[in-house]
């Protein structure tokens, strides 16, 4: 089937069922630029629709499911714009924004009580897969600097092994974006069978994987379909993961830097 999105979804209105129509009806009424942007958690939540609905009227119109239709509906929008600003400026303020908006909803009180939850804990684990891995990485990196024993692995089946290991007050901090990754969806499934505590730093508070979650951490970027795992994304949830760290270091009072001390101590020989 060709044509554009709301092209299609007019040309088939004599073969959709009550609740389809009741979808429709409710499309009409978002802007197709926002809509872009919406998760399909998101847009049955708003429409009073279920999931399943949304992604069965996006293949009866055509389309894969509901990323497709969105990345058709982007296109025909050109949110690819020109713009005048240099490229490094535009890419600079991008970056900064993303900060900056994402600091503005982030609850400090709440990171202390995750900073708690973690260092308080047996095991601590932190995993995405994609893009979403560089900051599981970032975190294992600076966590370990400070003493906390973490594991962190891109790897589907062993970051399901490590969680079918841990225990109640354990601690699985989860990446992704979306908030929709299967693989990072199984592995909190079997989190919360063991009791785990878990925390989803995600882009979308309704997502499935956020359903899981005993704490949520937002970042304010939503990704254009057609970017996933931009860098500007991976920015703002790294100043997340170092807002986490700094909690860790209040928390730890001044043992904190006795732990940094000895950190940097064991790697000293490692430099000319």
């Amino acid at each position: 089937m060709i044509g554009k999105v709301f092209d299609r979804i007019a040309a088939m209105q004599d073969k959709y069922t009550k609740t389809e129509k009741k979808l429709v009806q409710g499309l009409s009424n978002i802007d197709p630029q926002r809509l872009i942007y919406l998760s399909i958690t998101e847009l049955a939540a708003e429409l009073n629709v279920a999931e399943a609905t949304v992604a069965r009227f996006c293949r009866k119109i055509g389309y894969s499911g509901f990323q497709d239709f969105k990345l058709s509906l982007s296109r025909e929008q050109g949110t690819e714009q020109n713009v005048t600003t240099s490229i490094e400026r535009r890419i600079a303020n991008k970056m900064r924004d993303a900060i900056e908006h994402t600091s503005q909803g982030l609850d400090y009180d709440k990171c202390l009580e995750i900073a708690d939850n973690i260092i308080n804990a047996k095991k601590v684990c932190a995993f995405g897969v994609g893009n979403s891995y560089i900051p599981a990485v970032e975190m294992g990196h600076s966590f370990a600097r400070i003493g906390i024993n973490i594991v962190v692995t891109a790897d589907a089946h062993i970051q399901s092994i490590f969680v079918g290991n841990m225990n109640k007050g354990d601690v699985l901090v989860l990446f992704s974006v979306s908030g929709s990754t299967k693989d990072i969806i199984d592995v909190a499934a079997i989190a919360r069978q063991k009791g785990v505590t878990i925390v989803v730093i995600t882009g979308y508070e309704r997502s499935p994987l956020a359903k899981f979650a005993d704490y949520i951490l937002l970042t304010a970027i939503h990704e254009e379909v057609y970017e996933g795992g931009s860098l500007t994304t991976i920015v703002s949830i790294t100043y997340i993961v170092d807002v986490l760290f700094s909690a860790i270091h209040n928390k730890l009072g001044p043992s904190a830097s006795e732990r940094m001390r000895s950190s940097a101590d064991s790697v000293s020989n490692k430099a000319m």
